[in-house]
């Protein structure tokens, strides 16, 4: 866009990277942050802080016209999305029932998928308005989601886990009865859960620690190894490759011959789209199959994908000229192969969106569900915090190297990206537990 270009002056500071380092840079921290605050004033009151501290971040990249304030709204909504990804899977672990909770932390996923895919189509509708128009809308239009988070969460009820940790126990059963639909107060399956609820209460207050020192600790719990493999599912989510396509989609898109810039934001909103279809069918299976096999089959197909795309485009590349003309005016992703072939593009394409449902299918969602179920009640919200500052502060580093391989080593980042999915399937057959029956 010209006029986004000129407004914040991206092609004289070249000021790209400082645009998706900086907001990964703060969820990354108010992540790791997020536990604390969130047991000492509860679930329901954070989420609605960092509502508004979104609001204030998308408004403030709405109005202004220059490239310091804009990085400082980019900033703040970094913060919120932080403060978000952290809670909202924790909410929904504390809230659910073992034997549910796969299907409810997917929805989190799910809603990410939703935002990408109509960010896309966002896009590629207002494009070609006028002036200032094609941005300016687009980031106007994100005040939307967190107010009406804001007024949502006011219908939603606090977590009885964290209700029970601060000793409101009537407060939680009450909460209890109505998440679980009794009639009866004194149901056997209600009581159950909520004395088990208590149990681990008392357990966690006279035997475990809270500090973040705790989570690096043996003893029976075993806090360090739960750590150890939250934060490297995380990792490995990330080095899937999937935020490296996803945040320069279009310029890939140019790589595979759909060098128009409408054609590319087409098939950016059809990959966003196949994205967030794919995630629908996990609702069905996430809860009955293993957490185990489920990654290892995802990463071993999302491999061979990147191995396919990577001999396609091996056989049929062309190098870029020298000075060429890129689709997006102003690019600092630096393309340096396409291909001419439309057989070849066509099958890339195809190929590449078989990758995104793939992922879809599986890391998509198990990235947020396994760290979940592995932590005890007394450190959920400190380690998922952790974890998810882990998923961040590897996004950056993703976001970072992404256009340096395909500089120097062109098509062989698929490849690249598709010997770390083996290598992920391998891991996670030798060491993670599988939690589906063992879930808490």
């Amino acid at each position: 866009m010209d006029s986004f270009q000129e407004t914040f002056s991206f092609i004289s500071n070249g000021s790209h990277a400082l645009i998706l380092s900086i907001p990964l840079g703060a969820s990354c921290i108010t992540a790791i942050l997020s536990g604390p605050i969130a047991d000492r004033i509860g679930r329901k009151k954070f989420v609605w802080i960092a509502c508004v501290i979104h609001l204030i971040g998308t408004i403030t990249q709405t109005v202004v016209k220059s490239f310091t304030p804009f990085l400082v709204g980019k900033l703040i909504a970094g913060v919120s999305i932080g403060m978000l990804s952290v809670m909202c899977p924790l909410y929904q672990s504390e809230i659910s029932l073992p034997e549910h909770r796969g299907r409810l932390i997917s929805m989190h996923q799910f809603g990410v998928t939703v935002g990408f895919c109509i960010a896309f189509w966002i896009t590629y509708g207002t494009f070609n308005l006028k002036g200032e128009l094609p941005w300016r809308v687009p980031f106007g239009l994100q005040i939307m989601p967190p107010f009406i988070m804001m007024v949502g969460v006011y219908f939603i009820p606090e977590s009885p886990r964290w209700l029970i940790s601060q000793g409101k126990f009537s407060e939680a059963k009450d909460i209890l009865q109505r998440l679980r639909c009794k009639k009866d107060q004194h149901d056997l399956d209600l009581s159950m859960e909520y004395t088990g609820m208590i149990q681990e209460r008392n357990y966690d207050r006279k035997y475990s620690s809270k500090s973040y020192k705790s989570l690096l600790t043996r003893g029976i719990d075993n806090n360090k190894k739960r750590t150890t493999l939250g934060v490297g599912l995380h990792v490995m989510t990330q080095l899937t490759g999937i935020n490296a396509f996803m945040f320069y989609l279009p310029y890939i898109l140019e790589s595979t011959g759909i060098v128009e810039t409408n054609s590319a934001l087409l098939s950016n909103g059809i990959s966003g789209m196949v994205n967030m279809l794919a995630t629908i069918p996990s609702f069905l299976y996430i809860d009955k199959w293993g957490r185990k096999p489920i990654m290892i089959t995802g990463a071993i197909v999302m491999a061979t994908c990147m191995s396919v795309i990577a001999i396609i485009q091996g056989i049929f590349f062309e190098h870029i000229p020298s000075g060429a003309a890129h689709a997006f005016k102003g690019s600092s992703f630096p393309i340096a192969v396409y291909t001419r072939d439309g057989h070849a593009s066509f099958a890339m394409l195809v190929i590449l969106c078989l990758y995104l449902a793939c992922f879809a299918l599986s890391w998509g969602s198990m990235g947020w569900i396994y760290p979940a179920e592995i932590y005890p009640q007394s450190i959920r919200a400190k380690g998922l915090g952790i974890t998810t500052g882990a998923s961040f502060a590897t996004s950056i580093f993703v976001s970072q190297i992404a256009p340096v391989l395909f500089k120097n080593i062109e098509w062989g980042t698929y490849l690249f990206f598709g010997a770390l999915c083996l290598i992920e399937s391998y891991l996670v057959h030798i060491i993670y537990p599988e939690t589906k029956v063992y879930n808490k």
